[in-house]
């Protein structure tokens, strides 16, 4: 969980792309980053960033409180 913590941080800085985020927690392919991030806080890294940077775009979802 602490990667997925430190993975949503990184992906609030739009130059780092979501596989770098992934290996810089640990993460060897942007595929199991992607999985882990889905399974802990139920939007996909993509959608979790796109909510944060351009917040006019949230729609109704529901984040688990481990990522906010």
């Amino acid at each position: 969980m602490l990667r997925v913590q430190e993975m949503s941080r990184q992906l609030r800085e739009p130059e780092v792309s979501i596989a770098e985020a992934g290996r810089r927690v640990g993460w060897q392919s942007r595929n199991r980053a992607t999985e882990a991030f889905r399974e802990h806080a139920g939007i996909t890294p993509t959608r979790y960033r796109q909510m944060q940077l351009h917040p006019e775009s949230r729609r109704p979802t529901v984040l688990r409180p481990a990522v906010l």
